[in-house]
């Protein structure tokens, strides 16, 4: 039973990954029929390879109801990345991080807090355990819609300019987009479920697998986004700001659209988290800011950080 768990969570990890490329491939083609600008392009491949993951593992985990896991898998794929990408970028090289992060590591930062102030409210009311609500749900669903009209000038860059591009064919592109969205779904339901399976095989919490599986398979991509950019120029600064920028969407719109389909009931994993993420944030931001650049020495304390931060996630959640 473990083995074909672990074999359908790999395929639906594929899948998941897969289904972006088709996605954006298809979108774009659909998009040439008219004219467009490299703005709008950029946009919509920022939507289909960096954010259609966060929300196809969203739904998914709101319907079959595994919110908890999303909780956790959100935190890792939000904040905890900061240690992982950059973590394992240090160890290929020494780089330096461009200075523009100190507002998005702060806005990631109100993001957790209220995160807390959230799950705390619930308890602190008689229930029995934070709970984050529909109507709580959909109110960090609307904080990452104008997040994203906020970042949308950043995004569009200054190359707005409407031009004809190469004709494509119509039919194919709607059957690769289509395709994509279902692969998509197939691949989310496929990656929560049996790493929900496993859960029970292991007799852990569930949100230890969001961290360990859904919330790194989320980071992944993003790491070898900035690692190749790394590695085609290494004079240049290494930018966190797409990062922090699609970490904060991605942790409003996982934990808010999940929370909407179906209510989340934070357990011992996600509020420990929770306050694991905002030492994680002060202690990032530190470190950011001391020296001017990520050696070995750094890029061992972050990974450290965030074996730390699991380890003793396993300690206190094995039943």
């Amino acid at each position: 039973m473990g083995i074909t768990n672990i074999l359908l969570l790999v395929l639906g990890y594929v899948l998941l990954l897969f289904s972006t490329k088709l996605v954006n491939g298809g979108g774009i083609s659909i998009m040439r029929k008219g004219p467009t600008s490299d703005a709008q392009e950029r946009i919509f491949s920022w939507f289909a390879l960096s954010l259609m993951p966060f929300l196809s593992i969203a739904i998914s985990g709101g319907v079959l109801g595994l919110g908890n896991m999303v909780f956790t898998a959100a935190l890792t794929a939000g904040v905890l990345q900061l240690l992982l990408i950059y973590g394992m970028l240090g160890i290929t090289g020494t780089y330096r991080l461009a200075g523009n992060a100190l507002r998005d590591l702060v806005l990631l930062l109100v993001c957790v807090v209220l995160l807390i102030v959230c799950t705390n409210y619930t308890w602190s009311k008689g229930h029995p355990a934070s709970t984050i609500s529909r109507g709580m749900g959909l109110f960090l669903c609307v904080l990452a819609v104008a997040f994203t009209v906020w970042m949308l000038p950043y995004f569009m860059g200054k190359n707005r300019k409407l031009q004809r591009r190469p004709d494509t064919d119509f039919v194919p592109a709607i059957v690769f987009t289509l395709v994509g969205l279902a692969l998509a779904g197939l691949g989310g339901v496929l990656f929560m479920n049996n790493t929900a399976a496993l859960t029970h095989a292991l007799n852990i919490e569930q949100g230890v697998l969001g961290v360990a599986v859904i919330g790194v398979g989320l980071v992944l991509p993003e790491y070898v986004r900035v690692a190749r950019k790394y590695w085609m120029n290494t004079q240049k600064p290494v930018s966190m700001h797409l990062t922090l920028a699609t970490g904060n969407l991605g942790l409003l719109l996982m934990i808010g659209l999940s929370a909407v389909i179906s209510p989340i009931i934070v357990t011992f994993a996600g509020a420990y988290l929770l306050l694991a993420c905002v030492v994680a944030i002060i202690v990032f931001g530190i470190l950011f800011y001391v020296g001017g650049e990520v050696g070995k020495i750094k890029a061992i304390l972050f990974l450290a950080g965030f074996a730390l931060v699991f380890v003793l996630l396993m300690k206190f959640s094995l039943h």
